[in-house]
C-alpha cells in the first residue's frame, strides 16, 4: 500500500469515528436536557426541604383492655439540634417514639413542651450532629393562589408529598375540642398522618403547621400560621419557668431578627447592660437568626449560669455576660385564724 492510500485510508476512518462521537454526544446532550427540563423548581424545592421533615410513629399507652396502639404524625426541623416542631394531638397518650428522617437512623425523640390550647407541640431528637432544618417563614403577607408544598406522613407514608395553593386565610377549625381561630387554609392534599408537617411556600419557607382537615370537603384542609406559632412560642416552651431561672428580657418574635422588645426592671438582664432595640446576633456562641432560635437557646439553663451575649446597638458589636437569677414564685399566703376547707352559713 502506497503512503497516499494509506493516509486516505485514515481520514476516511477519522471521519466516521468523529460522526460516531458526535452522535453519542448529541444522545447524551438530549438525555441531559430532558433530565433538566423534568428537574424544575419544585422538585429543587422539595429535594431542598425533605431531609428537615420528620415522618413520626408513636406507641400509645395501653388502653382499658391493655392493648398498646400505634399513631403516626409528621414533625419540621426547626433548629440543626433536633428541635422539631409538631401538633400536640401527634402525641396524644404518648408512651414512645421515633422519628424517621431522610438517609437517617430511626431516632427515639422526646418531648420537650406541648400546649393543648394551640394544638402545638416542641419535640427533640439527639443525632449527635447538626441535621438540616427548615427556615421558619412569615405569614402576614400570604396570597390568595400562592403556592404551597406540604411534606408529610399521610397514612404512615414516610415522607410523601403534595401540592396545592393558599385557598383561604383566616379560618377557623377545632381540633380534639380546641377552638383554633386564625388558620391558614390549602388545597394540598392531606391525611391521617400529615398532623403536624410544614406547610412550605415557594422559598422553602415554612409558613405553617398542618393540623386538620374538613372531613366532609374535597381538599379543605387547615394549617396553624407561621406567625401565630412565633407569637405563643414564649409561652409553649417557657425556658425561665421550666428550668427555674431568671433573665427578664422579651424579644420581638415577629422580626426578622432578634431584638430586644423590654426589658424587665431589676432583672439580671438589666443589671448586666441589655437594653431595648438591642440586636443580639448569638447567644454562648451560637447564632440565632429570629426569636424562635433565642428561646431554644435558653433551654435547659440554670440559675447561676453565665449567658454570653453578643449585641449590635447602634451599628457597634458588644458582649454582654449576664447571671442569670433565681426565678422566684410567689409563697402561698395563709390568714391566721383560717381554717381549711369550705363553710357555709346562712
Amino acid at each position: 500500500m502506497s503512503l497516499k492510500t494509506f493516509l486516505i485510508a485514515c481520514l476516511f476512518v477519522a471521519s466516521g469515528g468523529g460522526r460516531a462521537w458526535a452522535e453519542q454526544d448529541q444522545k447524551d446532550g438530549l438525555k441531559r436536557t430532558g433530565a433538566q427540563a423534568r428537574h424544575t423548581p419544585l422538585v429543587e424545592l422539595i429535594e431542598r426541604c425533605l431531609p428537615a421533615v420528620a415522618s413520626l410513629q408513636t406507641v400509645q399507652k395501653k388502653d382499658a383492655a391493655g392493648v398498646f396502639t400505634m399513631g403516626v404524625g409528621s414533625a419540621s426541623l426547626i433548629h440543626e439540634e433536633g428541635y422539631m416542631l409538631t401538633n400536640n394531638h401527634v402525641l396524644f397518650r404518648m408512651h414512645e417514639g421515633q422519628a424517621f428522617l431522610p438517609g437517617q437512623p430511626p431516632m427515639l425523640f422526646r418531648i420537650i413542651a406541648t400546649m393543648s390550647s394551640e394544638d402545638l407541640a416542641l419535640v427533640k431528637v439527639d443525632a449527635g450532629k447538626s441535621l438540616p432544618f427548615l427556615n421558619f417563614g412569615r405569614s402576614h403577607d400570604l396570597m390568595l393562589g400562592e403556592p404551597v408544598v406540604v411534606i408529610g406522613n399521610p397514612g404512615g407514608l414516610v415522607h410523601s408529598v403534595s401540592e396545592g395553593i393558599v385557598s383561604g386565610l383566616n379560618r377557623s377549625t377545632a381540633v380534639a375540642g380546641t377552638f383554633l381561630p386564625g388558620m391558614v387554609q390549602t388545597s394540598a392534599a392531606v391525611s391521617g398522618g400529615n398532623s403536624g408537617g410544614p406547610l412550605i411556600n415557594a422559598l422553602g419557607e415554612q409558613i405553617g403547621v398542618i393540623t386538620s382537615k374538613k372531613l366532609d370537603g374535597e381538599n379543605i384542609n387547615f394549617a396553624i400560621t407561621a406567625d401565630r406559632v412565633r407569637e405563643v412560642f414564649p409561652t409553649l416552651l417557657s425556658a425561665e419557668l421550666r428550668y427555674g431561672f431568671r433573665l427578664g428580657l422579651q424579644v420581638e418574635m415577629l422580626k426578622a431578627s432578634v431584638v430586644v422588645g423590654d426589658v424587665s426592671e431589676g432583672s439580671p438582664a438589666e443589671k448586666a447592660g441589655v437594653e431595648p432595640g438591642d440586636w443580639i446576633e448569638a447567644v454562648d456562641g451560637r447564632e440565632v437568626g429570629h426569636g424562635v432560635d433565642f428561646h431554644l437557646a435558653l433551654v435547659g439553663k440554670a440559675s447561676g449560669e453565665r449567658l454570653e451575649l453578643k449585641i449590635q446597638r447602634n451599628g457597634e458589636h458588644k458582649n454582654i455576660e449576664v447571671e442569670l437569677g433565681e426565678l422566684e414564685l410567689l409563697e402561698p399566703v395563709a390568714e391566721e385564724g383560717m381554717e381549711n376547707g369550705l363553710q357555709f352559713e346562712g
